[in-house]
């Protein structure tokens, strides 16, 4: 059926809206919701039945439906204002009001005879005005041969051109130098993708090339990690083997080894790394590519990207961030493509007719028509040659008449509709298994025998009909199959868009299916591409189980970003399968694998992390969960631990040790939450007692793993940390070195970036207590490059704001402000009330040594709001030490020396000795001045003559100074 309606035509069967025979270009899903209003023109239909009756399976918000409502508006010449044709009926739903007439739609048959029969273009690699660009490649490639590694990233337009650049560089280097030369592909994803899988499919096609086998060697011996996520490569007995170095390996470790390991096998021969639309790639990809780019070490290592243009991509794609880093700082270069010029055209074209005189005004119309872009030009010149008329007949072709689409991708489809039916069929189904897709996956989707498809491809490829051969695969099960990629992904793009829903919707099933059953028990390791089919095919229950394992994959990568990614969208899907306790079950363990993701990149404290937690504690609870209880527990004490409800973490510190107690890997993790707790609310002896504790329990080899799973870092390395403060705290400034650089060595030594950022963090801590601005900016810009590099957004706000601290005692007043007042502001926001306290006081020095007072004051007053409404006390004798000297500047003695009486007491009922140390001190001084200097001398002396250690430190030296003023 054909709907008509003004200049438009809707036909639902062929998913089509037509304006004066022009096809529109619209996603399927805005063509569903305009087909279904009209079908229903007489009536209004509400937003509910939209929901159930086009996406019954599907989450749909109601920000989604107006952005396919506002589409579908703008396709028919409507807008939300006037509302001709789509009417929104306040309240109650939206109708089709503009007046529709119907008639039947032409058979399949007539509508193929009715298009014209013209063969595909061809589309051959274009290097005309690419000269200046391979000149400069080559002059870099010897740079690279030369030991100084190259990154350039090519960037321009689809269709521009840059594959074709790459391809006449790598030939022209075939006959030179001879390098390594891996190519590796990123594809679109519907989600997040696997993680590295452009640098995976590179070294696997290196190491199975003719002359890949000392390549294969040298990554097996340095490169283990990566050898074993590529299993295939290996004999089977060897995988079980290769498999444990994947054993909680972090992600600084692959960057580390990967990159370590393409040093050494550049000192035999030179690599040439190809990595091809980045724009799609997986953030693990850039963070590799980022590293190696930085990385100084020598190496015969040429990198070489293309992607789209940054300017073209959102304001916080990584890659953008990434390409303008490296430029900025010399560690890459963009190589940008611009359209051919008309002299590029002339060029083209005389090689293109075998002329050296073509027609300037064929030239010209080209250019006018085309504006240079590459993709259009060589499909234009094969349609004005596809009846192989000679060169002759070409030039006399009037350039007025030709008919040049409005876009490329209606070109793109009338192309596709020239071809005969089956090689459609084929072309749609191969869009559905990817860019880069094998003949035995088609032939599922299709039902039909792989050779035919295979021979099919073959067929096509040879003619340089939208795909090109890209060598063989071999499955677990033993399939080998010829596999392909598309000639440009604009094809894929506009294949895909092409089919309608119920051939989608079988197509993904049973290409899902039987890679599910070639892989077999490996089938895990494609978890994100069988995720996408069985999403996409309505197998709920297969998808959400191979989210699940795609999110393990990236984890164990310490590829957080893709985790988080694919752990939501399995939680999204899960509401739509029927209760049962499997499902409460996969909810259960996807929630407590995307705590820690989120505690890793976003915070202790974000939302986020309470609902993922509270979320699960209610589902162990209702099945009577017991395994998973524990590691629940632990996300929620973190979470109020560092929020600063103090009362609750308690509570669930005591209850994490009844569970602990015949499980010392548990038992070690309780101690570290009561320890922690204890910590924060000034209990220094006693956290120190149970941070001890969980110390002796901890075995680096054994408790590696812990770190993944509770709370982002490691036990020990917490327990040192913040033992080291404690210790500081409680009079032993020699002994917190000592623990805190333990703390920061055990970090180093777990390649682990989220441990160490929390152990420099408490390291800069120590610092500022022993008074060492050098050593506090050291750990500071340590911890802001290892935070920049793996997204930890609160590590590096916290060690700006100490980086700040530092600048203002060096002169660097307010942008040492800012920074401090950035940090405060992003502890405020997130709620992390536990270190706010400590923050402000920052905030408040840096005022009172710029002769703010007034400010210094308003920031203490806002710490000790926060510790009154919080329990905070880890900080509190401080606090009431920094007021009283403030108050005494302004001149108000009394009230000044209450709260130093006040600092002194609260340090005493503590036990804290170093800030008993600071309130004596700071008390006797004003006794001094009061003329009181035997009761000054009587206060300080007998905390001074505590000590034992830490003589060298400014507390200690000025104690001993204002002592001998009271001799």
């Amino acid at each position: 059926m054909i709907y008509a309606f003004g200049n438009y035509e809707l036909e639902p069967q062929r998913y089509e809206l037509r304006c004066l025979d022009v096809v529109c270009d619209l996603e399927p899903q805005v063509l569903e919701l305009l087909g279904y209003l009209v079908q229903h023109c007489d009536r209004v239909v509400t937003k509910q039945e939209l929901f159930e009756h086009l996406w019954p399976t599907q989450f749909v918000s109601d920000a989604t439906l107006h952005q396919r409502l506002t589409a579908a508006r703008k396709a028919v010449g409507d807008n939300g204002r006037e509302q001709h044709t789509i009417k929104t009926i306040r309240g109650r739903g939206y109708r089709f009001i503009a007046s529709v007439e119907t008639r039947a739609a032409a058979s399949a048959e007539t509508a193929a005879m009715a298009r014209p029969s013209r063969p595909p273009n061809r589309l051959p690699r274009l290097v005309v005005e690419r000269e200046h660009e391979l000149t400069d490649l080559h002059h870099r490639f010897a740079l690279a041969q030369g030991g100084q590694r190259q990154t350039v990233l090519i960037s321009g337009e689809a269709g521009i051109g840059k594959t074709a650049l790459v391809e006449a560089f790598a030939a022209r280097l075939e006959g030179e130098a001879k390098p390594w030369t891996g190519y590796g592909q990123c594809i679109a994803q519907y989600g997040a993708g696997e993680a590295y899988r452009p640098v995976l499919e590179a070294l696997g096609r290196l190491c199975r090339s003719p002359d890949g086998a000392p390549f294969l060697s040298l990554l097996r011996q340095h490169a283990p990690s990566w050898i074993a996520q590529m299993p295939t490569l290996l004999p089977v007995d060897e995988r079980a083997q290769f498999a444990q170095a994947l054993h909680s390996v972090t992600q600084t470790r692959l960057l580390r080894e990967l990159t370590e390991a393409l040093d050494i096998l550049t000192t035999e021969r030179p690599l040439v790394l190809v990595l091809e639309d980045l724009h799609w790639s997986d953030e693990s990809t850039l963070e590799w590519l980022a590293y190696v780019a930085r990385r100084r070490d020598p190496a015969c290592l040429f990198v070489l990207g293309t992607h789209r243009p940054i300017e073209h991509l959102i304001p916080d794609h990584p890659l953008r961030t990434m390409v303008q880093e490296l430029c900025l700082h010399g560690h890459g270069v963009e190589m940008k493509l611009d359209y051919l010029s008309e002299a590029g055209i002339t060029a083209y074209l005389a090689h293109r007719l075998a002329t050296s005189t073509p027609p300037i005004e064929l030239a010209r119309a080209l250019h006018q028509r085309t504006s240079g872009n590459p993709l259009f030009l060589v499909a234009v010149v094969d349609d004005m040659t596809r009846q192989d008329r000679p060169a002759s007949a070409v030039n006399r072709i009037d350039p007025l008449t030709m008919d040049i689409p409005e876009s490329l991708r209606q070109f793109i489809a009338q192309q596709l509709d020239q071809l005969p039916a089956l090689d459609q069929h084929l072309l749609e189904a191969a869009s559905v298994a990817g860019a880069t897709f094998c003949a035995e996956a088609v032939a599922a989707g299709m039902a039909q025998p792989t050779d035919s498809v295979e021979s099919q491809c073959d067929t096509l490829a040879r003619r340089g009909h939208f795909l090109r051969a890209n060598g063989v695969e071999e499955w677990p099960d033993g399939s080998l199959t010829a596999r392909y990629t598309f000639i440009h992904t604009l094809y894929q793009e506009v294949l895909i868009d092409r089919i309608p829903p119920s051939r989608l919707i079988r197509l993904h099933r049973h290409i899902g299916i039987r890679k599910e059953s070639g892989y077999g028990q490996q089938a895990r390791d494609i978890a994100a591409e069988l995720a996408v089919h069985f999403r996409y095919s309505r197998d709920i229950e297969r998808a959400v189980q191979y989210l699940r394992d795609a999110a393990q994959n990236a984890l164990q990568r310490s590829a957080h970003q893709e985790a988080i990614l694919h752990l939501r969208t399995g939680l999204e899907l899960l509401p739509t399968l029927p209760d049962s306790p499997l499902w409460r079950q996969h909810e259960l363990a996807m929630r407590t694998a995307l705590g820690p993701a989120l505690i890793a990149t976003q915070g202790y404290t974000t939302p986020e992390v309470e609902h993922v937690y509270t979320r699960a504690r209610e589902l162990c609870e209702s099945m009577g969960e017991t395994t998973a209880y524990f590691p629940v527990l632990w996300g929620l004490w973190i979470f109020y631990n560092n929020r600063g409800s103090f009362d609750t973490a308690r509570e669930l510190a005591d209850h994490l040790l009844r569970l602990a107690q015949q499980d010392d890997a548990l038992l070690l993790q309780a101690y570290h939450a009561l320890g922690n707790t204890l910590f924060w609310c000034g209990e220094f002896h006693a956290a120190q007692e149970v941070m001890d504790q969980a110390i002796a329990l901890y075995d680096a080899e054994q408790h590696r793993e812990q770190a993944f799973r509770y709370g982002g870092h490691d036990p020990a390395v917490c327990c040192f940390g913040h033992g080291a403060v404690g210790l500081w705290a409680r009079g032993y400034p020699d002994q917190a070195l000592q623990y805190s650089q333990h703390a920061v060595d055990l970090a180093q030594s777990l390649s682990h970036p989220s441990s160490l950022v929390h152990a420099l963090g408490l390291a800069a801590r120590v610092h500022v207590l022993r008074s060492e601005p050098d050593q506090v900016l050291a750990c500071a810009e340590r911890t802001i490059a290892i935070a920049t590099e793996h997204g930890f957004i609160q590590p590096l706000a916290t060690a700006k704001l100490r980086q700040g601290w530092v600048w203002v005692g060096r002169g660097r007043a307010a942008e040492g402000i800012d920074q401090i007042r950035q940090g405060v502001n992003r502890a405020r926001s997130i709620g992390a009330a536990n270190v706010l306290p400590v923050y402000l006081a920052r905030l408040s020095e840096a005022y009172a040594q710029v002769g703010q007072v007034d400010e210094a004051l308003t920031a203490i007053d806002d710490a000790l709001a926060t510790i009154r409404s919080c329990g905070v006390r880890e900080y509190e004798a401080e606090l009431y030490r920094l007021k009283g000297g403030y108050l005494l500047q302004l001149g108000q003695e009394a009230e000044a020396g209450r709260y130093l009486h006040r600092a002194l007491h609260t340090a005493q009922h503590q036990h804290a000795k170093s800030w008993e140390l600071r309130a004596a001190t700071s008390l006797s001084r004003l006794w001094q001045s009061q003329g009181k200097r035997e009761a000054a001398r009587d206060l300080l002396a007998p905390v001074y003559d505590w000590f034992t250690e830490g003589f060298d430190t400014d507390d200690l030296q000025h104690a001993r100074a204002l002592l001998e003023t009271l001799l």
